[in-house]
């Protein structure tokens, strides 16, 4: 959903904000100055499109081990 131009953070896609919170793994500070809107904003667009919101200050779990990789063992 685009926002009306002439406010901040015009034009910015809810489907892109979703991207880089739940793909990329920023976190609502970061998204919000990657699209230059609020915090609030972005957590008003996750919860408009069902994202669930990771706790704060715990970082984004780390991708599962590729295929044909054997896990490192000490």
């Amino acid at each position: 959903m685009s926002r009306p131009p002439g406010r901040p953070g015009a034009g910015v896609e809810d489907q892109a904000v979703v991207a880089a919170y739940r793909d990329e793994g920023l976190s609502l500070h970061g998204c919000a100055a990657r699209f230059g809107i609020s915090q609030r904003r972005v957590a008003a667009v996750l919860d408009r499109q069902g994202v669930p919101r990771r706790p704060v200050g715990r970082p984004p779990r780390p991708a599962p081990p590729q295929a044909g990789r054997l896990p490192h063992k000490p």
